[in-house]
């Protein structure tokens, strides 16, 4: 048996392969999830500014095929793969027996039609079998960064904002949030100090938590990096699983959640109106 290598009321933490894991924890309310994106991103990837680094203006390139930058070559801005669309794809659809309502992932803007389609249209198998996909693709959301990273090479607009794929479990009720009227744009600074290359805010894991779920509902974190969304559970007081294959990302996560106390139960109700006056 697969045991978790920390545990509290609100936050369970596994430290191993996705799919070594979700077999054995049981149904779930809600996915959120930011897994890796496609090669191309990764291999175009920059790093962070740090003082007396070499690249354009103090950003290294984490790929780049001249000698004159093999350092930055050498010094890549992710320790993890990127994944496909293909892997991608067979990774939501194994989920979903497990997933009652919201499936919430950030993802490489490239994957976003093909998974649009696969949800409305469905796929033919290898027995020439027409099979619907699980979800119902609800809405492409928008998370913008402010402090985003410049485009170094002058020559193009930067690329300021990530895509969020916002599905809903098909046959399975009414839609149901906490949003309101609010749009799917998010607008939310990049972490100054990250726990991990590509941490999502924590404001931004507290207002989505407290749109799409309620508290006591269960969220599933399969590619849970720096921890963020369980950050968020546990301060709002949902129960959130979180799963991170590298063992100093998965230390880092229970560093991060022993620090985390919950709030208090009325300063979350109603979620929305008590998440944005905090934020």
């Amino acid at each position: 048996m697969i045991m978790p290598i920390y545990q509290d009321e609100y936050t369970t933490v596994y430290c191993d392969e996705n799919q070594n894991v979700t077999p054995h924890i049981g149904t779930v309310d809600h996915v959120f999830t930011d897994p890796p994106y496609g090669t191309s991103t990764h291999d175009g990837a920059l790093m962070l500014r740090t003082l007396g680094t070499t690249g354009e203006s103090g950003w290294e390139r984490a790929s780049n095929p001249t000698t004159k930058r093999r350092r930055d070559v050498d010094r890549k801005l992710t320790a993890f793969d990127s994944i496909s669309y293909a892997d991608l794809q067979s990774i939501i659809a194994g989920l979903a027996p497990q997933v009652q309502r919201w499936f919430v992932s950030f993802m490489e803007r490239r994957y976003i039609e093909p998974l649009e389609q696969w949800c409305e249209v469905g796929e033919v198998d290898e027995q020439g079998i027409l099979r619907p996909g699980p979800f119902n693709f609800i809405r492409e959301g928008i998370y913008y960064k402010p402090n985003g990273m410049p485009q170094v090479s002058g020559d193009r607009p930067a690329q300021g904002w990530e895509s969020i794929a916002i599905m809903h479990r098909k046959a399975n009720g009414r839609l149901r949030w906490n949003g309101g009227g609010h749009d799917a744009v998010y607008i939310e600074n990049k972490p100054s100090t990250p726990r991990h290359p590509t941490q999502k805010p924590l404001a931004l894991a507290m207002k989505m938590i407290g749109q799409f779920t309620d508290p006591g509902d269960t969220i599933l974190d399969p590619f849970a990096g720096s921890g963020v969304f369980g950050v968020a559970c546990k301060k709002l007081r949902r129960h959130c699983i979180l799963i991170e294959r590298d063992p100093s990302y998965a230390a880092g996560i229970v560093r991060w959640l022993k620090e985390t106390q919950p709030m208090m139960a009325d300063l979350i109700m109603p979620p929305l109106a008590r998440t944005e006056a905090m934020l």
